[in-house]
């Protein structure tokens, strides 16, 4: 009774997929309805409701008629006898094996039940894998496109990959390695501080690349196990800006176009195949000579610029490709980015490929690329990006991030999977009151594609599902092309850059610096206190820095002999004995990459409480460096929260003039109040 009820829901749940997405489908074609033809059972509202409706019924039908013990004996989802082992499993997996036979958008080879569903068979799909057609060209989900497709081989005869490959459709005789970025262990270094310093990335952003001109008789994975003689490969990509007639080629979109240093669609028209210059960049027919073609679409030799041109029964054939597009490979989906009470949308796009090198044994790398960063004026401050899914649907808090809550345990979800098995994620949220939903399907929210279809390229953890199939809208661009990014390289090695210009600061003329003054800025070598930078001392702060003895410079702080002209480096203070005094720059413990000063000044900023971000001391910042009320105790943020007594912490506020500093109180010794105040004023130049 348990297996007939549930081979009886279950297939009805399929055949109700089927017949609501054949029917949305064919509105689509009839002109009634738009919206793309994957997402029929999510996106159109009649189609899901009878989904959901018998989803319910095969989970109710079998929670009436098997037990737990009766699951367990039988073989379900044909995952083996007792692999499904309870009525909340048998339900899951029924309900995802019903929903992938009556359609799927899935890879075929990667379908649990088979490789085609019931509306494969309806409606075969023009451009797939797996049609012995190459037909996909690179785009913002598939980098790659198709190199080959089965017997359309012809850039790997006899080496094409079948369906299911991770890049689908690809030559097997390329290898391929691909880099990305986890945004919980990956992070922006601009700069040394400031809020875009470690400012995470997008999340999976990165690029493919082949690899070649290496050897290793054994791998695992792309670490090379075996016996090597070259274990340096050469690494190049396809991430250029090429026009779409080209997919692969190594002409930049705006060198093929007009040159006005901009990829563009319009770079890529082209005269088409009817004309005698075929494939020569047009603005429009002005720029294509077209010809007479008679019965048999065969040129005449005969020139035209119009149908008059033409003898009688030959055709005027030949226009400009207007069809063409620029095909641009964005780095990862749209960041959005908010920090100090703004925020804004960025996009990352390639403006070169990548190239550089891989070691196979050691896995260091240097890889040379160059990004465009465009920059969107934000939604809004919650919003910093348009969003795919996830946005309350009427309500209060109508076009807000959201996430939908879990049936059974009511944990908050974006999807089906991030609920325990057998449970949903639904569209009830208490993040929208005032009668809203949180929208859980593929759908744009704001920008240049609202209402469209969108795939997910990641979850930010507070700005929500984000997609390149959601751009920002053009005319929110702040920024133009982008700013340019240079990343020479990017890495894993560590780079070592020559200091060979003078620096500028005070004290500091006979230290080399990595880079001249800009805009007026003294330079330095760093901040640090003067440490002992060799022996048994090494790191141990010094009372001053060591001068020049003799020579033109005496009494100068240098580092080596060559700053002293007719003297030495050598007036060291003591405590130093095998080495010199010098602002010294040590690696973090922790992160090689960071360095800290050996002998200060440590700079400690409160990490929390009301004082988030001021200067502090060590122990200060340990606690948080909360204000208290000086009588009662009580933590505080301003005066007005003591009823008695005065609001202080320990700290002042850096100030530079009286003005700055609150009524009563002035600025001592030019640095600090002499009382305590609640808000930073200024500071002086070059101190963040």
């Amino acid at each position: 009774k348990c297996l007939g009820k549930t081979a009886k829901a279950a297939n009805k749940l399929a055949q109700s997929v089927f017949k609501g997405v054949i029917k949305c489908r064919g509105n689509i074609m009839k002109g009634k309805v738009l919206m793309n033809p994957a997402d029929c059972s999510s996106a159109d509202g009649k189609v899901a409701a009878k989904i959901v409706k018998m989803e319910n019924k095969l989970s109710s039908t079998l929670a009436k008629v098997c037990s737990d013990a009766d699951i367990a004996e039988l073989d379900i989802c044909s995952s083996g006898s007792g692999a499904t082992a309870s009525v909340a499993a048998a339900q899951a997996c029924l309900r995802s094996a019903a929903r992938e036979i009556g359609d799927s958008a899935e890879v075929p080879l990667l379908r649990v039940q088979g490789l085609y569903s019931l509306v494969d068979s309806a409606f075969p799909p023009s451009v797939r894998c797996g049609d012995n057609v190459v037909n996909q060209l690179p785009n913002n989900h598939l980098l790659l496109g198709e190199e080959c497709d089965g017997s359309d081989d012809g850039a790997c005869p006899g080496q094409c990959i079948p369906p299911g490959d991770v890049f689908e459709c690809t030559c097997a005789s390329i290898p391929r390695v691909r880099y990305f970025a986890d945004a919980a262990q990956t992070d922006s270094d601009a700069g040394w501080s400031g809020v875009s310093h470690q400012q995470g990335l997008a999340d999976k952003s990165g690029y493919i690349t082949t690899v070649e001109n290496c050897d290793c008789d054994a791998f695992d994975g792309f670490s090379c196990v075996g016996n090597t003689i070259d274990n340096v490969c050469d690494s190049s990509g396809y991430q250029l800006p090429v026009c779409s007639h080209d997919p692969h080629g190594t002409t930049r979109c705006d060198a093929t176009g007009n040159g006005n240093g901009a990829d563009e669609d319009k770079d890529c028209y082209v005269c088409d195949e009817f004309n005698v210059n075929a494939g020569d960049f047009c603005v429009n027919e002005g720029d294509c000579q077209a010809r007479c073609y008679d019965a048999g679409w065969n040129p005449t030799g005969n020139l035209c610029g119009s149908q008059t041109d033409c003898p009688a029964g030959e055709i005027c054939r030949g226009q400009c490709d207007r069809g063409q597009t620029c095909l641009i490979a964005p780095n990862g989906g749209p960041l959005p980015v908010g920090a100090a009470n703004a925020a804004v949308c960025a996009v990352q796009e390639f403006r070169t490929d990548v190239s550089g090198t891989r070691d196979i044994v050691t896995g260091a790398n240097q890889l040379y690329y160059k990004l465009f960063s465009k920059t969107h004026l934000p939604v809004s401050l919650t919003v910093p990006c348009p969003v795919c899914g996830g946005f309350c649907d009427g309500g209060s808090l109508d076009g807000e991030v959201c996430s939908g809550r879990c049936q059974a345990t009511m944990a908050e979800c974006r999807l089906d999977s991030d609920c325990a098995d057998g449970d949903q994620c639904s569209s009830f949220s208490p993040d929208c009151p005032g009668g809203g939903r949180c929208e859980l399907g593929m759908v744009c929210r704001y920008g240049l594609s609202e209402g469209k279809a969108c795939n997910i390229d990641y979850e930010h953890p507070v700005y929500g599902t984000v997609s390149n199939d959601c751009l920002p809208d053009p005319g929110q661009n702040i920024t133009g092309q982008g700013f340019e990014v240079d990343y020479w390289p990017g890495g894993s090695g560590f780079q070592s850059l020559t200091a060979s210009l003078p620096c500028t600061a005070q004290g500091y003329e006979l230290y080399d610096c990595h880079c001249p003054a800009d805009g007026g800025q003294p330079t330095r070598p760093n901040g640090c206190s003067p440490a002992c930078n060799a022996g048994a001392e090494f790191g141990q702060a010094c009372a001053d820095f060591t001068k020049c003895v003799g020579g033109g410079n005496a009494g100068r702080a240098c580092d080596e002999d060559s700053d002293c002209p007719g003297g030495s480096c050598s007036d060291t203070p003591a405590g130093c004995p095998s080495g010199r005094c010098v602002p010294l720059c040590v690696a973090e413990a922790g992160d090689p990459e960071e360095g800290i000063c050996a002998a200060g000044p440590p700079i400690y900023h409160c990490d929390g409480g009301s004082y988030q971000g001021r200067q502090c001391t060590p122990a200060e910042a340990a606690g948080g460096c909360d204000a208290t009320c000086s009588l009662s105790g009580l933590p505080c943020g301003t005066q007005d929260d003591c009823q008695a007594g005065s609001c202080s912490a320990t700290a002042s506020w850096s100030c530079h003039f009286d003005s700055d500093c609150p009524a009563s109180e002035s600025c001592v010794g030019g640095d600090f109040c002499s009382g305590d105040c609640l808000k930073r004023k200024d500071c002086e130049a070059g101190i963040d």
